[in-house]
This record gives structure tokens, C-alpha cells and sequence, in this order.
């Protein structure tokens, strides 16, 4: 069995196993934590612009489950490329109090490629997901810090890409 199949089996089995009635609790007890991130980068000729959100639902103290969506969209003297990707991120919070909370987790997903490079444009879409873990510091009631390190990968047509991510950003919880 495959990353891939491995944790498509563990969010089904999660939601044949009345995962319903507890996402209902979850949505009365107001426990759901938006996050996201945001980059720009531009470079003598080049533009990149990178956004990622998720919306977390607190499962149990420990265990997250919600949508994900990030975009990059890169342009270059015309040309542009453009990759969005959506999905089901779980996380597993290995410590709920502290200082200093961490965590690890994946997503799963699709991802949408759109490019435009000279007198050639194309789109397609295939299969992403990542295996993630950092930390989320808490710096003000309902507010934390979150840094963490992605390990992603993404099959479009017969490309396969991985690659390894660092980011930052802010979550707040409801």
C-alpha cells in the first residue's frame, strides 16, 4: 500500500466510524481554527505569488480534520504558470498545552496546472499530497504562530514533483 492509499484509507475509515455525529459537537463547542499563509516574490523579472488556508475542525483535543487550499501563481515576461490545489488536510496535535505546540499531519487532494509560456498553453490535473509537522506557538488568546516543514508531491499527466516546503502564518481559533 502506497503514502497515498494509506491515508485515503484512514479518512475513510474515520468517517464510517461516526466521525458525523463528533464533526457536529465539534461545530456547537465553536472549535475550528482558521490558518493561512502568504508569500510574494518578485525578481528582476519574475512574480510569484503564494497563498495557502486550511479550516480545522477539532475532532478530539488532539486530532484536526478540515479543507485545504493553496495557489502559486508564477509570471514572467508574459508567461505565466499557474497551480492550484484543494483537499482534506488532517493533523494530530501532539501536545494541546504548552509553550510551544507541536504537530504532524498530511493533506490529500487534487492539483489544477494552467500555464502560459510563449505560443503554448495548456491545463491539466492529477493527484497531490503532502506529509507536514512544525509547531504552533500561541501568541495571543485564540491566536497562534505556525511554522512547519512540508514533504509534497504532485502527479500531473506522467510528471511526478516533490519538493520540500518551509512556511509561516497565523491561526486563529473560533
Amino acid at each position: 500500500m502506497n503514502h497515498c492509499s494509506g491515508f485515503a484509507l484512514c479518512v475513510l475509515l474515520m468517517f464510517s466510524s461516526g466521525c458525523a455525529t463528533q464533526l457536529s459537537a465539534v461545530l456547537d463547542e465553536s472549535q475550528t481554527e482558521v490558518e493561512g499563509t502568504a508569500s510574494f516574490t518578485n525578481s528582476e523579472s519574475v512574480n510569484t505569488l503564494a497563498v495557502a488556508g486550511s479550516t480545522l475542525f477539532h475532532m478530539s483535543p488532539s486530532f484536526q480534520l478540515g479543507p485545504r487550499v493553496d495557489l502559486q501563481r508564477t509570471s514572467s515576461d508574459g508567461d505565466s504558470l499557474m497551480l492550484l490545489k484543494g483537499g482534506v488536510e488532517a493533523r494530530y496535535n501532539v501536545s494541546t498545552e504548552g509553550d510551544i505546540l507541536p504537530f504532524f499531519g498530511g493533506a490529500l487532494g487534487f492539483v489544477y496546472q494552467s500555464f502560459d509560456i510563449g505560443n503554448l498553453s495548456d491545463s491539466d490535473t492529477g493527484l497531490a499530497w503532502a506529509l507536514n509537522g512544525g509547531v504552533r506557538v500561541p501568541v495571543t488568546p485564540g491566536g497562534f504562530l505556525v511554522t512547519k516543514v512540508e514533504w509534497f508531491n504532485q502527479s500531473i499527466s506522467d510528471v511526478d514533483t516533490d519538493g520540500i516546503g518551509v512556511f509561516a502564518g497565523y491561526s486563529v481559533r473560533f
